[in-house]
């Protein structure tokens, strides 16, 4: 990959693999539709559960399954406005509906991550070891795990 200005070079390729502008172009809209997405829970509950502050758990909906999902609406609505059967299969039913496709989309920003990362070590050519040492010395809170 040649340098331009002492930049990797990031030109759109007309074949072969991603490009870092494909991959920067496809991580921008999912994370559109994500915020999109998380909007829309947002409203929902409100509106249909008078949740009206969501738990950290609830904001992280792409994280969590369908029992932990409808548990966290269950608890944070407390004994006073207990879920009914219907409002149980609300969730469940928003759940398939919205968070499992935000979850695919979830783990399909961790591969483009994932392969952006490789683009980036490839372009500053980093050995084996220094891309091990860069890994030792990130901070606590890095965006994707470390490779396996």
């Amino acid at each position: 990959m040649g340098q331009t200005g002492g930049w990797p070079d990031c030109r759109v390729e007309k074949q072969g693999p991603p490009t870092w502008h494909h991959l920067i172009r496809r991580l921008l809209a999912i994370t559109s539709r994500q915020h999109q997405i998380q909007r829309k829970l947002l409203d929902w509950l409100r509106v249909e559960y008078a949740i009206e502050k969501p738990s950290n758990k609830l904001l992280a909906a792409t994280d969590l399954d369908s029992d932990t999902w409808v548990g966290e609406g269950k608890g944070i609505r407390g004994k006073k406005q207990p879920l009914t059967a219907a409002g149980v299969k609300g969730l469940r039913d928003e759940y398939t509906r919205t968070i499992a496709p935000a979850r695919a989309l979830a783990a399909e920003t961790l591969n483009l991550e994932r392969t952006l990362s490789d683009l980036v070590n490839q372009a500053y050519a980093l050995t084996s070891a220094e891309i091990a040492l860069m890994w030792q010395t990130a901070p606590p809170r890095m965006p994707i795990p470390p490779p396996g």
